[in-house]
């Protein structure tokens, strides 16, 4: 059955995004399939002997269907961020923990791209460590996300962590990772942190882009009109 919980989110997805109601309908059979008739009819002696085999097809049938759940609730974080509520899409999220649904990366994925596009930079940072806590190791574009939205915050210390972090987890940063933290670092003044990313970039042959190469002139730019020595 549809939680409350759900409902009000799904409610307000449909407020914020058209293609919801195609989402709302497939999600709606996935939570509520129909009813299966039971027989009350003595178990003959044959389908005693089958016992064992039915346990299996029920255990492949529920497994099935707990997949499907998994996959429909990923949908509907998904398009919860894309219609730009955050607050539903991380109610959906906690919701697929209290209904004993463990979430995936995928999940949380999504779940950290609507913290990006909401600019809840807090949020998509206590995203990404409750992923390590629950032993799911984010892939370079959850990281990225999160780079992108400590940016966005002028969060430029989170930022360059992250970036730090994706080495020590023996994932290569690629451009769009180094072009948010360059986009941070320039947000906060820090021309030469920029700098030093620029050429960072270059030394794993990635090449820049124009916005990345002129932030930390730009970043330098802030940092002398606001008075900080160079």
């Amino acid at each position: 059955m549809f939680s409350k919980r759900q409902s009000s989110s799904l409610a307000g997805l449909c407020n914020g995004a058209q293609h919801c109601n195609c989402f709302t309908k497939e999600f709606n059979q996935v939570w509520n399939p129909p009813k299966a008739t039971t027989s009350r009819l003595p178990m003959s002696a044959e389908s005693a002997g089958n016992g064992k085999g039915h346990c299996r097809c029920s255990a492949r049938c529920a497994s099935r269907r707990w997949s499907r759940i998994i996959v429909s609730s990923n949908i509907g974080i998904s398009a919860c961020g894309k219609g730009g509520q955050w607050r539903q899409a991380l109610a959906l999220l906690s919701e697929m923990w209290e209904t004993n649904l463990k979430p995936d990366v995928i999940s949380y994925s999504a779940g950290i791209s609507a913290c990006e596009k909401g600019k809840q930079w807090q949020r998509a940072l206590a995203l990404l460590s409750e992923m390590w806590e629950a032993k799911l190791e984010p892939d370079v574009i959850i990281y990225n996300a999160g780079i992108s939205v400590c940016a966005k915050a002028e969060q430029w210390q989170r930022a360059n962590a992250l970036l730090s972090e994706m080495w020590h987890a023996r994932l290569e940063p690629d451009v769009m990772s180094y072009s948010a933290g360059i986009s941070a670092c320039e947000k906060g003044a820090q021309w030469q942190r920029a700098l030093g990313l620029l050429s960072e970039m270059c030394e794993v042959k990635w090449e820049p882009d124009c916005s990345s190469a002129t932030a930390p002139g730009s970043a330098r730019a802030r940092s002398a009109s606001s008075g900080s020595r160079l």
